[in-house]
C-alpha cells in the first residue's frame, strides 16, 4: 500500500521497449530520411488505392474508430424478485435468474 505522499511509480517510468529504442537511434542517425522515405512509400501506395495504406494512413490521421458494443439481450430476461436478488447475492442460488415461462416469452422468439 502507497503511504501519502510516496509516488504511485516507485521505480520511475517504464524503460523502453528494445526494438523502439533501436528504431530511434536509426532514425536519428539517419537525420529521419528512411523514415520520411517509408512515409512517402506508404502516402504513394495509398494513392494508387492500396487498401491497407489507405487504413493505415486514415488510423494515423484521424485515429483508429472506438468500437461499438452491441449490448442487446439475446435471452428473454424477467425482473427478479428481492428474494431472488438475495439468494444470488448470499450465494445460495445458481447465479442465475430461473427462465421465463412460456407465457412471459415474446411471441417472436418461440
Amino acid at each position: 500500500m502507497w503511504k501519502p505522499g510516496q509516488s504511485g511509480n516507485p521505480n520511475g517510468a517504464p524503460r523502453l521497449k528494445k526494438f523502439l529504442a533501436k528504431l530511434e537511434r536509426v532514425i536519428a542517425q539517419d537525420d529521419g530520411k528512411g523514415l520520411r522515405d517509408a512515409a512517402d512509400k506508404v502516402y504513394k501506395l495509398a494513392a494508387e488505392g492500396e487498401e491497407w495504406a489507405i487504413q493505415f494512413l486514415a488510423d494515423r490521421l484521424d485515429g483508429k474508430p472506438t468500437q461499438q458494443l452491441d449490448m442487446r439481450v439475446t435471452r428473454p430476461t424477467k425482473e427478479l424478485t428481492d428474494d431472488e436478488l438475495v439468494s444470488i447475492a448470499a450465494g445460495s442460488g445458481e447465479g442465475i435468474a430461473p427462465a421465463p415461462s412460456s407465457e412471459e416469452t415474446p411471441p417472436q422468439l418461440h
